[in-house]
């Protein structure tokens, strides 16, 4: 059935896309309180960040292709070289994907912020700060109790801070019985998998590796009563991200999730255009032997990157699954006007 029809049927079905109006409400005052400018991103570009695995959705102008902004991280990058400062945007943002899912879909909204002179532990605080300032925003819109708890398909959620941290190194030791420096080479990644009954370990690289025993041996044991965050991911995922001066096998990466779902991915960012290049170049090598579509190389960023990048932290928040959660809902469509 068409989503208008649903909804002019069943008004109740309206409940989940005003509780995200009320989230781009609240959102709105919490930055414009600290003195964010809110930057208007435009949703095209003619060149992206290269990052391996990118699905990316594009159009043609003329003979020039044209892609759908992914994340707005792009028109970040290069006001923050330009000089804004602190900022946020939200944005409709776009993914190529093989099939639709409940907490997947082409076209989704996007937070992104960013903060000068801070790193990602910095990031984590704000996120705390933001969460519960999101649902007490909501409990006084619309009149109920004002409490840090919340419940999400049976489930009861505490968003007062501080929520857990845990380090991919504590997970890999914790629960998969892997210590990261065995698993620095593919081949010796692949052959620990085997040992694991992933059968057909050798059949991937070693990024696709570690997403699939993370979401099957680490995810899962996640805290479910709290929000928590993962962080300092290996340096082989992070192409954007400035490497942990304390540990190099790590980057300076924290991914939040909450009820089962990843809301937010931020990390401090990298500021030296030389190894930003060359990790674009990796990546964009490393698309062309998996025989993955070519991304336009990302060039006016470095360009600007060598005029100077501040010292900045990032995240980016994706606002439909945190308002299927704080609405209650089960599906991306039920906090959406429209679904594909």
């Amino acid at each position: 059935m068409p989503r208008a029809i649903e909804l002019k049927n069943d008004p109740s079905k309206w409940q989940g896309i005003f509780i995200k109006e009320l989230i781009l409400k609240s959102i709105r005052n919490f930055f414009n309180k600290r003195g964010f400018h809110e930057l208007e991103s435009p949703i095209l570009a003619p060149t992206l960040p290269q990052e391996r695995y990118l699905n990316v959705l594009s159009t043609k102008i003329g003979d020039q292709e044209i892609y759908l902004i992914p994340s707005t991280e792009r028109y970040n990058k290069l006001v923050l070289c330009a000089g804004l400062g602190n900022h946020f945007v939200i944005s409709k943002v776009f993914r190529g994907m093989e099939e639709l899912s409940l907490n997947h879909a082409p076209e989704f909204t996007m937070l992104e912020w960013y903060e000068l002179d801070h790193d990602y532990t910095h990031l984590m605080e704000s996120t705390e700060i933001l969460l519960l300032n999101i649902k007490n925003y909501l409990d006084r819109k619309l009149k109920r109790t004002v409490s840090s708890k919340l419940t999400y398909q049976g489930q009861n959620i505490d968003l007062s801070a501080p929520f857990p941290r845990l380090s991919i190194r504590q997970a890999l030791k914790q629960y998969c019985s892997i210590d990261l420096e065995e698993i620095q080479t593919l081949h010796d990644f692949q052959n620990i998998a085997l040992k694991k009954h992933y059968n057909n370990a050798k059949e991937f690289d070693w990024q696709s590796l570690f997403e699939l025993i993370f979401a099957n041996e680490i995810e899962p044991n996640l805290p479910a009563d709290k929000p928590c965050f993962v962080y300092d991911y290996p340096v082989q995922l992070c192409p954007l991200t400035k490497v942990n001066p304390n540990d190099p096998l790590v980057a300076m990466k924290v991914e939040l999730y909450l009820a089962g779902k990843e809301i937010a991915n931020g990390y401090t960012e990298q500021t030296d255009w030389q190894e930003q290049e060359r990790r674009f170049i990796e990546e964009q090598k490393a698309r062309k032997e998996l025989g993955l579509p070519q991304i336009n190389m990302e060039k006016e960023m470095i360009e600007l990157m060598k005029l100077g990048m501040p010292t900045v932290a990032g995240i980016g928040m994706g606002i439909d699954r945190l308002a299927m959660i704080y609405a209650d809902k089960a599906n991306l469509s039920d906090v959406n006007l429209t679904s594909l």
